[in-house]
């Protein structure tokens, strides 16, 4: 028996090589599918094709709408620098490329002679996106088969590079013909969508109801004895007056007291002898009666030395050392007393903000601490006249009462309120602002 006709041969073997072909790129074109990050498809598209045509380098560019190409990647080098001598060369040949969405071998002035170089495009969405330069050295050519294999690969590559490419954005709606449509929708949703307006003011925790420890009497603050946060029980010391003085009227108005009553004893004893002593007796009492409400009164003041807490709670003050030796009215504010679980919020509304607030809608309250968590409180109060802050800046005093509300919402703690207003429209609510500062400074 003869062997196969070496025609024979040569058809196997050209059977067998185009079917290796096939399977390698069904492999590149799953592999190209599965790639989750842009870069491992770059990566795919310049290194792994080198098996279907035989190439020396790979170059990838991203074909943008501007006429301005971009350099994506090139084989064999993880990072590439767009400011070499090297690839701004590359840049200028691209850009001169006449008909980029066509194969084609590119001549250029700068490219070497034994270099031969195939522009093969790349569409997603029957769009130019991508153009990919393959390299040939030392005069090897591209035969029109291996265009061919190529052509039917970078269709898979397009495929793949859709999910990456945005097919419509801003830029591109603007260059749209319905662009114009769009403009009426945008125009007439900010007409005709209502929103409530919407007040953003500083915020902080105070207490409710707070007892306000005032000074029972006119005299001089000895000393402090609570510190400022410190929780007191009912009855515990809060502050000492100087008792030197009253303690000393309590004495004088005791010996003058012991002196009228001896007047007395003694014009009583004469009465009975001499009229004239009589008349004098009733002139003792009253001075008697009056000496005995001065001395009930140095004894009421020296009861009043020691002040007590009259409720349970954690005090708040400024510099206790400030008070001490400091005299003080009768009814001044010492320092106050409040229960740490009962709080509410107190708001400084600008007066620029001051719209009518919807009392119905609860506000939300955002702490510094934690502005992620919006907390809801309900309106009780809104003061009808201005306050200039600690900023300086006039303000309508307003508090709310908690609606919901963690644990952790202590004293003192400050953030930022949002109080709604009435339902306008979404065109009004963006140029309110700034229509109000244009107003401010040319008066229209």
């Amino acid at each position: 028996m003869t062997g196969p006709q070496p025609q024979q041969q040569q058809q196997q073997q050209d059977l067998k090589r185009t079917v290796q072909i096939l399977a390698t790129i069904n492999q590149l074109s799953v592999k190209a599918f599965k790639s989750k990050k842009l870069q491992n498809l770059i990566f795919i598209i310049l290194n792994d094709t080198v098996p279907i045509v035989g190439y020396d380098r790979a170059v990838l560019w991203k074909m943008q709408k501007n006429g301005k190409p971009q350099l994506m990647g090139v084989s064999g080098q993880a990072s590439i620098s767009k400011l070499t001598d090297l690839s701004k060369r590359w840049y200028a040949i691209v850009r001169n490329i006449k008909e980029p969405e066509k194969p084609q071998e590119i001549v250029h002035p700068d490219i070497s002679e034994d270099t031969t170089i195939l522009w093969m495009p790349i569409f997603a969405h029957d769009t130019l996106v991508l153009g990919l330069w393959l390299e040939r050295w030392n005069h090897v050519k591209w035969r029109p088969e291996e265009i061919e294999v190529l052509k039917f690969l970078l269709v898979s590559y397009g495929a793949a590079y859709e999910k990456f490419y945005r097919r419509y954005s801003l830029k591109t709606l603007i260059t749209k013909k319905h662009f114009p449509y769009i403009l009426g929708i945008v125009v007439l949703l900010l007409m005709f969508v209502r929103v409530p307006l919407r007040v953003i003011a500083p915020a902080e925790i105070i207490a409710k109801d707070p007892e306000v420890i005032t000074a029972p009497l006119e005299g001089i603050i000895e000393k402090i004895v609570v510190r400022p946060g410190q929780e007191v029980q009912k009855g515990d010391l809060l502050f000492e007056y100087d008792k030197r003085v009253p303690l000393q009227d309590l004495k004088v108005a005791a010996k003058k007291v012991e002196i009228i009553k001896a007047e007395v004893d003694r014009a009583t004893a004469e009465s009975q002898r001499d009229k004239k002593a009589l008349a004098e007796l009733a002139v003792e009492a009253l001075k008697l009666k009056k000496e005995q409400l001065e001395l009930e009164l140095a004894q009421f003041h020296a009861s009043q030395l020691n002040v007590y807490a009259p409720i349970q709670g954690i005090t708040m003050l400024d510099s206790p050392e400030d008070w001490e030796g400091k005299p003080v009215k009768m009814g001044e504010r010492v320092l106050i007393i409040a229960n740490p679980q009962e709080t509410r919020v107190r708001m400084w509304i600008p007066e620029d903000d001051n719209i009518e607030i919807n009392l119905k809608e609860p506000i939300k309250v955002f702490l510094n601490i934690k502005p992620e968590k919006g907390l809801k409180a309900k309106i009780i109060y809104v003061a009808s006249y201005t306050h200039v802050t600690e900023k300086s800046i006039s303000s309508f005093v307003a508090e709310a009462d908690w609606v919901e509300k963690d644990s952790d919402e202590k004293l003192g703690l400050k953030g930022t309120a949002v109080l709604y207003g009435e339902n306008v429209s979404l065109f009004y609510w963006i140029i309110r602002k700034p229509w109000s500062y244009v107003r401010r400074y040319i008066g229209f």
